[in-house]
């Protein structure tokens, strides 16, 4: 008659024991995504985990998820990232509250040349050339100088691959606006060039009728950019 209780208490062991592995598999996930490297954060490569800022990481398979073309659309989804349509085709991209001007924008490292008024024209490349973004909330002036107080965001392009290869994406709104983007790029041995060329026109629109000016008035843009390397 004692042997029962035994026997029920093993039982219970057994289950405990098995509900604790399959909790352990549920974190290997987890593990693999603590091990993306980055490099914005500390212009180093380190893991996410050992970095003492926060950093949000936009890789390619999440900006094919948004089915955006425009690099401020694709930044819209994410927490702490707003933008604001300016003129001549510019947007001001506000990290966590702070003006543009605060914010600093890298492509492959590099800054991008050409603000208006805090505004960029991010929107220069197309995302389908995007590998990932790397964007840094908080302030960076320590790395990157006075206009990373707000933070830095830091878009890395696709590795030209070998031979000649090019795309073409154009996508008409509305306001007769028209976007058109051009990618050209060619690799043989250590050599490597590419380039883009970016047209964006609109008509503008009225949201006050009784006014005598447009709320945004007509304009068009084009944007040029190559890149060289040798290595």
């Amino acid at each position: 008659m004692r042997s029962l209780p035994i026997i029920i208490l093993l039982l219970i062991s057994s289950m405990a024991i098995a509900q604790e592995k399959t909790t352990v598999k549920k974190d290997t996930t987890k593990t693999n995504y603590l091990k993306e490297v980055v490099v914005t954060a500390t212009r180093t490569k380190k893991k996410i985990e050992d970095l003492p800022v926060p950093i949000t990481l936009i890789k390619q398979k999440d900006i094919e998820k948004t089915n955006n073309n425009r690099i401020s659309e694709v930044l819209e989804e994410y927490a702490g990232i707003s933008t604001q349509e300016g003129g001549g085709g510019t947007h001001d991209i506000q990290l966590q509250g702070l003006n543009g001007e605060y914010v600093l924008f890298l492509i492959d490292g590099e800054p991008i040349v050409g603000r208006n008024s805090g505004g960029i024209n991010i929107d220069r490349l197309s995302a389908s050339n995007i590998k990932r973004i790397e964007v840094v909330k908080g302030a960076a002036s320590s790395l990157y100088g006075s206009e990373a107080i707000g933070g830095v965001i830091n878009i890395i392009t696709k590795k030209t691959k070998s031979g000649f290869h090019g795309n073409a994406v154009y996508r008409v709104g509305s306001f007769s606006t028209h976007d058109a983007n051009f990618n050209l790029g060619y690799k043989k041995d250590k050599f490597r060039i590419s380039g883009y060329v970016n047209r964006y026109s609109t008509e503008g629109y009225d949201l006050t009728p009784n006014s005598f000016d447009l709320t945004r008035g007509p304009f068009s843009n084009y944007t040029l950019g190559a890149k060289l390397v040798i290595k």
